[in-house]
This record gives structure tokens, C-alpha cells and sequence, in this order.
């Protein structure tokens, strides 16, 4: 989960405007210097919004321990979201709306289809990957927050291959993998296989093609197309910068995947000493892997 917080990216719409800017400064993408995001300007070494809202999330299962309530994350998120001082996002927003006028609950989640799915996925895999009680708590903390379909399917096929590449496989082979699983549901293979219809094309064209913003379930396509295209955590984590549009949500589960895949060792130190929320993060990190036994066997 280190690998996440480290590649955690501000937001650029213009792919062009990108290049040149990173051009610029010899071809270096990650912590670019300032921060160019054009919706909100936060400072270098930041976390991005999504990387601010995916933190209750660990907080509260870390602090929880081995017995995870959601009502007990929801009440967690949801006073972490009223004191929180950056830009929240819409399904931020509408959750607290929700539970200002008096809803329970189960009642607060958004409509949004935004790729906030995809920042609790490398954090619930974290805790729950391997164990039986997986797909569920992957199903229950995306629905607490969007209620549409889509952001359930995604979340699922991301966490599929998540859980097979923390246990062994390459974010490659286990995209395979979940792809040729003949008992997948129609709608989970569809999204794998729009993401590995663009596997011949340049990331950046690709990811355009699929949607630049953070709208599923294009931006989930493109999060899982980078596992077909790179070699690894570092080319993964600059080609999706490169990419421009809403490559911070992105960033959250590739960056997780090829992490996962070949060890925090392949995170660059420099990226890990320049993200200044990792030293507040990491003990929540380690108690969260330790709560999974079949990740601290």
C-alpha cells in the first residue's frame, strides 16, 4: 500500500500540455515541480484528494482490528470528510449531505460514477485478500458510497486481479486469468475486455479513447489496461502520469497491482521519501497487513 500512497498524482486534462511540461523538467513525470492540476493546487508531496479519501478507509480498518463494522468505517469516513479542509469529491460530498439530513447509513451512499471505487481496493485487498469474507467486504464498502451498478462491477474485477497478483501472479497473467475464468459475469468480462482491446495502441491514445476523466467504467478500463502494456511499477506509474485526464484514481490501483506484484524494494526511494503523508500512514499499513493471515503468514 505504500506503492499507492507514493504514486498518488494530481490530475491534468491536456495530454500534450503534459508531455511538454514534463519535457521540460528532463523527462521526469512522478512529483513534478509545481503541481499542475487545473481543479485544485495542492503541494508537492501531497496526496491527491482521492489519496486524502482513501485513508479513513485504513485508518478505521487498522484501528478496528480484526472486527470490522462498516457502520463504524461510515461514521470514521464520515468525520474525517466534515473536518477535511481540500477538495472533496461529489460522492465526498453527497455522502456527508446525505447523513446531514437524518439518512442511516445505508442510505448515504452517492450516485456518483466516479473512480472512487478504485482507491479502497488496494487497501481491502490489504486486509481481506485470500480470505473468504473477500469479494463481500469489497461489494459492502463500495456499495456504502455509490449505489450505481457499475462502480460494484468494477471494484469487482479490480479486486479479482488484485487478490490473484498478492498471491502470486503477474498483473499481467492475472488479468489473463480472470479474463478466461468461464464463471465471470457478463458485465465484469466486458470491462476486461474493452480494456484488452486497446492493448495494441499507445497508452496515452488508449486511455483517451476510453475516457480521460474519472467517469467509470472507462476510467477503471484504463487503470487495467496498464497492466498489459507495462513492465513494471516504475513505467507504469510515469506512462500513467503521462496519460494525463484523471490519472490519480488510476494510479491508486495500477501502482498497487505492480507493487504488489514486485515488492516495495521497487518503489524508488527518493518517490517514497518525497511523499510526505507515508511516515503518518505507515503504521496504519502495517497493522492492516497483519490483520490478513493469509498475507503475514
Amino acid at each position: 500500500m505504500r506503492s499507492c500512497v507514493g504514486a498518488n498524482a494530481s490530475s491534468a486534462d491536456d495530454q500534450s500540455d503534459v508531455a511538454k511540461k514534463v519535457e521540460s523538467k528532463g523527462g521526469e513525470a512522478a512529483f513534478y515541480s509545481s503541481p499542475s492540476c487545473p481543479f485544485y493546487k495542492y503541494p508537492k508531496g501531497s496526496l491527491s484528494c482521492y489519496g486524502d479519501e482513501a485513508t479513513p478507509l485504513l485508518h478505521s480498518i487498522a484501528r478496528q482490528g480484526k472486527d470490522f463494522h462498516l457502520d463504524t468505517f461510515a461514521e470514521d469516513f464520515f468525520t474525517w470528510a466534515k473536518g477535511y479542509h481540500g477538495r472533496l469529491n461529489h460522492m465526498s460530498k453527497e455522502f456527508v449531505s446525505n447523513r446531514d439530513a437524518g439518512k442511516s447509513w445505508d442510505k448515504c451512499a452517492s450516485g456518483s460514477k466516479d473512480a472512487h471505487n478504485l482507491i479502497k481496493i488496494p487497501i481491502i485487498a490489504a486486509r481481506w485478500a485470500g480470505t473468504p469474507d473477500y469479494m463481500t467486504k469489497v461489494e459492502q464498502i463500495t456499495q456504502l458510497h455509490q449505489y450505481e451498478p457499475i462502480a460494484t462491477v468494477v471494484a469487482r474485477v479490480c479486486a479479482r486481479i488484485y487478490e490473484k497478483v498478492l498471491l502470486g501472479a503477474t498483473p499481467k497473467g492475472a488479468f489473463e486469468a480472470v479474463l478466461s475464468d468461464g464463471s465471470s459475469p457478463p458485465d465484469e468480462r466486458a470491462v476486461l475486455e474493452k480494456a484488452k482491446s486497446k492493448q495494441g495502441e499507445p497508452y496515452p491514445k488508449a486511455v483517451k479513447e476510453l475516457g480521460l476523466s474519472c467517469a467509470l467504467p472507462g476510467s477503471g478500463e484504463a487503470a487495467l489496461l496498464s497492466l498489459l502494456v507495462f513492465d513494471g511499477y516504475h513505467a507504469a506509474v510515469e506512462g500513467n502520469i503521462l496519460a494525463a485526464g484523471d490519472n490519480c484514481s488510476r494510479s491508486l490501483l495500477l501502482a498497487g497491482v505492480f507493487a504488489a506484484a514486485s515488492g516495495a524494494d521497487f518503489v524508488p526511494s527518493s518517490w517514497q521519501h518525497k511523499t510526505t503523508a507515508l511516515p503518518e500512514l505507515t503504521k496504519s499499513i502495517d497493522a492492516v497487513v497483519d490483520l490478513n493471515p493469509a498475507l503475514s503468514e
